[in-house]
């Protein structure tokens, strides 16, 4: 508690404004604050993961994304963790950057997802159809305007998997009303975008098609 309320009071190079006494992300910030680096990037990421598994005695090749608030000294809790072998994991991990990032960008706080995809049985997809639920519509949604456009639509995807005919219909859809559209290839391309858009909307173009980032 001590060290915390000094890190709060005396720190410099803090990023934030919030209180640090009973801050989740405390760790992770006191991280970048002191190796002068930023969670976001790879490099960092990848040392936590590691780290991390070293500690848990979890295989590396499962951690791809770690969140370092997880790291409790001397707490023994378990290290939250995303398996990326699908699109769920990704997700997780990309709102758990986002949760880090509201700091530097106070539009995540609105970012969210559409659960429109997933397996269901047949009475609660239909159940679901009747509620307005549509196939296609894309994963997340950032309803922040910039440069033109409205806001960033990205269809999150994994692996080798592909858009369905009804996904590029409503990516087109989208562009064509003004939208920006993307399909991301992970969470770490996703993360790149969204930054991309929200902090340096000079790098930003015109697109004529929806973009595909891997």
């Amino acid at each position: 508690m001590i060290e915390r309320l000094k890190y709060w009071l005396f720190q410099k190079g803090k990023g934030c404004h919030h209180c640090c006494i009973q801050c989740e992300y405390f760790d992770i910030c006191r991280w970048d604050v002191m190796t002068g680096k930023t969670a976001e990037q790879e490099q960092t990421v990848e040392l936590l993961a590691v780290e991390a598994a070293r500690k848990t005695e979890m295989p590396g090749c499962c951690i791809e994304f770690t969140s370092m608030w997880s790291l409790r000294k001397g707490r023994g809790e378990s290290m939250k963790n995303f398996r990326l072998d699908d699109e769920s994991g990704h997700q997780e991990a990309l709102f758990s950057w986002a949760g880090y990032n509201m700091g530097r960008m106070p539009e995540l706080e609105y970012m969210h997802h559409v659960p429109n995809g997933g397996k269901r049985d047949r009475a609660t997809a239909v159940a679901l159809k009747r509620q307005g639920v549509k196939a296609g519509v894309p994963d997340i949604v950032l309803p922040a305007a910039r440069a033109g456009y409205h806001g960033l639509y990205i269809e999150l995807k994994a692996g080798k998997n592909t858009t369905t005919e009804n996904q590029r219909r409503w990516l087109e859809y989208l562009r064509q009303q003004g939208y920006y559209t993307a399909v991301c290839y992970g969470w770490q391309k996703a993360a790149e975008l969204i930054e991309r858009y929200l902090l340096h909307t000079e790098e930003l173009t015109k697109e004529q098609k929806t973009i595909t980032l891997r």
